[in-house]
């Protein structure tokens, strides 16, 4: 009976290791094709269910039913924690005849796929081959496997059962009629309740199943919304192609932490000025996205009123309106968990194709400039925008110049200067953008963005990424260096 029961765990674990493969390929369909984890929630809940399937695979060498029942008990509920595995010689042989045997035995399917795992939920890429390789492992290999396993173990288990009534049909021939009587009893009670054990086991397949099927659903389509909104949010992003032909060189990084960004970028030239605008809203993900479509309007209409050549008016005009739209105008309605209060830090350069004049004003975000001086930064005004707790301000400093030839100019938001990274842990800073910027300032903007970035990535290592980042690069006239590289 003992047997028959642990044969029965042993099944339930192998159906529990399939779910949680699905479900870690599930949480990793957010990564690019599995390229790698972009959300920390994701990567947690990838590397916890790969450490929970190590447990259930532990559970299942070691043979010992309370662990087993334990590993059962705790379902898809992942959790870190390692895997305590059995010594070798202690491993029962059926159980290694099942997980063991053939060039490709299912303990070396699981190791590789938990190898993959691990490395999406650590963010690091994959390698096309490499992310094929994990979706069949996650959607044909393993089921393929965990399914043999735990038909093997149910046969097992019938078996199991088909043994025990013929050593009853034998004790009942050399019996007394008395005692035949009640053995015919004893099994009865058994046999009902091995039904209903056997009841209880299929319908646990059963619900496991269902929820599997639902988790699936749920989850294909909120990322199939969440991958609209992206799409939506990137068609009011600026179409820089429209200014290659007026400006000397012009380049963007637009990265949000999750699927959508709480920043907000935008570049045209309207009549014989240029406008350049950042902005970055409260939080990140679909909240900060929202707040950039609302931005994105009330700047949009200021475009087509003309009203954003001065770039103070349309600064104030910015955190007045939203502040209005968002119904922060007024004062708390006293329930601090209803009332929003939401809000952003801008930055605005208007460059005159006529005169080669720079005008910038900014709340929060400064211009960086490149030249034959070498980096400096203007600071923006120490103020933030639309926020209800925190007063409108009256005035926004503007800072005029002029443009030299080969002059370039950077409006970035504070995720990239607040990477975290390093040993010890440190911020990436802005001396260190700067230096990155220096060492390739030969290159063309979009060259320069692409090393940053990469900079951004090996300096982030394992680190999760803490917020959106957003960095508009442009140059307005070509300078000596950038026509001789055009003319070879």
């Amino acid at each position: 009976m003992d047997q028959h029961r642990v044969q029965v765990d042993e099944a339930k674990i192998a159906n529990l290791l399939q779910l949680l493969s699905q479900r870690i390929a599930l949480a990793a369909l957010d990564n690019e094709e599995f390229a790698r984890a972009s959300t920390y929630g994701s990567r947690i809940l990838v590397i916890s269910c790969a450490d929970h399937m190590e447990r259930a695979q532990a559970a299942l060498l070691s043979g010992d039913r309370k662990r087993m029942q334990q590993v059962v008990s705790d379902g898809l509920s992942c959790r870190l924690g390692k895997a305590d595995y059995p010594p070798v010689n202690q491993i029962k042989s059926d159980i290694a005849a099942v997980l063991f045997e053939g060039e490709t035995s299912q303990q070396l399917v699981l190791s590789e796929f938990l190898h993959l795992a691990r490395r999406v939920g650590s963010a690091q890429k994959l390698t096309h081959t490499e992310r094929l390789r994990f979706a069949q492992l996650a959607f044909r290999d393993l089921p393929s496997k965990f399914d043999a396993a735990a038909r093997t173990f149910q046969q097992n288990s019938t078996t199991s059962l088909l043994w025990m009534e013929r050593f009853g049909i034998a004790a009942w021939a050399v019996m007394f009629i008395l005692i035949c009587i009640v053995a015919i009893l004893v099994f009865a009670r058994l046999s009902s309740s091995m039904k209903a054990r056997a009841n209880e086991y299929d319908h646990s397949i059963a619900r496991y199943h269902a929820q599997k099927q639902a988790m699936q659903e749920v989850n294909e389509q909120l990322f199939q919304s969440m991958y609209y909104a992206r799409n939506i949010q990137k068609g009011i992003l600026p179409d820089l192609a429209d200014l290659r032909d007026n400006m000397a060189d012009i380049a963007l990084i637009w990265q949000p932490m999750q699927v959508v960004s709480g920043d907000y970028v935008w570049a045209c030239r309207k009549g014989n000025t240029s406008v350049f605008f950042v902005a970055d809203c409260t939080g990140h993900g679909v909240p900060g996205a929202l707040l950039t479509m609302v931005v994105a309007s009330v700047f949009e209409k200021l475009l087509e009123d003309n009203s954003f050549k001065d770039p103070e008016y349309t600064l104030l005009t910015l955190d007045r309106t939203v502040r209005r739209r968002l119904g922060q105008d007024k004062p708390s309605d006293g329930y601090e968990d209803t009332s929003s209060d939401d809000g952003f830090v801008a930055a605005l350069a208007l460059y005159n194709h006529e005169n080669r004049i720079l005008r910038y004003a900014g709340a929060g975000i400064p211009l960086i400039i490149s030249s034959a001086d070498g980096f400096n930064k203007i600071a923006g005004d120490k103020a933030a925008l639309a926020y209800r707790s925190l007063p409108g301000p009256n005035r926004i400093a503007v800072h005029t110049m002029n443009v030299e030839p080969g002059d370039s100019f950077y409006l970035a938001t504070d995720g990239i200067t607040d990477h975290v990274g390093g040993s010890p842990k440190r911020t990436f800073g802005r001396k260190r953008l700067y230096e990155v910027l220096a060492t390739v300032g030969d290159e063309n903007l979009e060259a320069q963005l692409n090393h940053l970035q990469d900079r951004l990535t090996d300096f982030r290592g394992l680190e999760p990424v803490r917020d959106d980042y957003t960095i508009l690069a442009f140059t307005p006239v070509a300078g000596e260096m950038a026509v001789r590289n055009a003319a070879e």
